[in-house]
């Protein structure tokens, strides 16, 4: 075994995406190892586990993620890279995602971030199931993994190389460069402007714990078919992707709603450069979206607003949220609320195509993901749904189950008179908004 570096975090190669997962495994290891990028390949007949271990033990010689460990040093954490690792392959009758971490347990190794599951389908094949913790993975990197290892099946099977080539770095490589960087004037100088001022988020009340005694919930609405259209509808008019459509609309929501006029929302962006598309490992960031309304906007007006605060943080992307307090000379508030927007192609909760439209349910859950998240999707009608995870303790059932069916309807008004303003949307949904603060 050999460690990369023995001097603190700020030198060894450890992303800040990794960092940020070290804190959290810390302070909460149950959530931590929740955290998963999960897939699954059918494997070619006839399959087992021989034929599983040639695959992930393939993968575990190309891509330093599933030979990694983590190990704190002083305040910190260092990188622990083996040059060789055999994962074990966990035959069962299905996979099995319970947590039940040890209290004690003070370093990672790879057992800890990468599972590997086989089991049988429902038609006599076989499943290769892979887990990737979210310290080690993101979606991006998951989904290429999932690709990369399809394209590995049918070579691997028949005793034959397969004619992937070989990632021309590694994540490590990446890590080192980005503790490197030095932040550019221009990142420093936009978000020195945009966050200046920002104050502790007052949008969403916080009422809980409720009375249910959940640690985590999960609440789905489907659009009725009237409603989304009207979505798909005002992001063609504004010129707006679907992710800034939903930004704006959770804006004019938190607006009519709280009366509040600064209002910032959270989302997972990428900062996977190009030179690092066939690098395996966690590229992700915090990117926080703040926009500022006058006193009594239109949804026009926010509907513009939003798409610049969407477009000015995208450019301005590529700088980690761990750096912001060094840009801005003090520490900040993350928000409550983080909105992403997926369209069909990019998930696979098939369940949203067959439920009925205007459905809403209940999903049971283990744990929240953020104080309130908000995950927009399309089904393969372009029906438009909202998939809310959040804390309980922190936020009652009533609240947020309001918030979402509040999408619904104050998008039902504004959205076919963008003109209206909060306090007209407010008027005729008989809601008692508060003025604009």
């Amino acid at each position: 075994m050999t460690v990369v570096h023995e001097n603190d975090t700020s030198l060894a190669p450890i992303s800040y995406s990794e960092e940020a997962a070290w804190q959290e495994f810390v302070a909460d290891k149950f959530t931590f190892f929740s955290r998963l990028f999960e897939f699954k390949v059918t494997l070619p007949e006839p399959g087992g586990v021989d034929l599983a271990r040639r695959l992930i033990g393939e993968l575990t010689s190309r891509h330093q993620i599933f030979r990694t460990g983590f190990q704190p040093v002083g305040d910190g954490v260092v990188r622990r890279l083996l040059p060789a690792y055999e994962h074990e392959i966990i035959e069962a009758e299905e996979p099995d995602f319970s947590v039940h971490p040890d209290p004690a347990q003070t370093e990672l190794t790879p057992a800890d971030l990468v599972t590997i599951w086989l089991t049988p389908g429902p038609d006599g094949e076989q499943w290769l199931w892979v887990d990737l913790n979210e310290m080690i993975s993101d979606a991006g990197s998951s989904a290429r993994l999932q690709t990369e290892l399809q394209a590995m099946l049918e070579p691997v099977a028949a005793g034959r190389p397969h004619e992937l080539a070989a990632p021309a770095a590694a994540y490590s490589d990446y890590a080192r460069e980005q503790r490197e960087q030095v932040v550019p004037d221009r990142l420093r100088e936009y978000w020195a402007a945009q966050l200046g001022g920002l104050s502790e988020p007052d949008y969403i009340q916080v009422d809980g714990p409720d009375p249910g005694g959940d640690a985590a919930a999960e609440r789905i609405v489907v659009f009725t078919d009237d409603i989304s259209e009207c979505f798909h509808a005002v992001c063609a008019r504004y010129r707006m992707s679907g992710f800034m459509g939903a930004t704006a609309l959770m804006n004019l929501v938190l607006a009519v709603r709280s009366g509040a006029r600064d209002i910032t929302l959270s989302t997972i962006a990428s900062n996977r450069p190009r030179k690092w598309s066939d690098v395996q490992g966690n590229f992700s960031n915090l990117l926080l979206l703040r926009t500022v309304l006058p006193p009594d906007p239109s949804f026009g007006d926010i509907l513009t607003l939003s798409r610049q605060t969407v477009l000015g943080g995208l450019a301005h992307k590529d700088i980690s949220y761990l750096r912001l307090p060094e840009v801005l000379g003090r520490e900040i508030s993350l928000p409550p609320v983080r909105v992403h927007y997926l369209k069909r192609d990019m998930h696979h909760y098939d369940v949203l195509d067959v439920k009925p439209s205007g459905a809403k349910w209940n999903e049971f859950a283990t744990f929240a993901t953020w104080p309130i998240e908000l995950g927009f999707a399309e089904d393969a009608r372009r029906r438009v749904s909202i998939w809310a995870s959040f804390d309980p303790r922190l936020y009652s059932h009533a609240n947020v189950n309001q918030l979402l069916d509040q999408c619904a309807d104050v998008l039902g008004v504004a959205g076919r008179d963008p003109a209206l303003t909060c306090q007209d949307v407010a008027s005729r949904l008989g809601l008692r908004a508060p003025c604009g603060r």
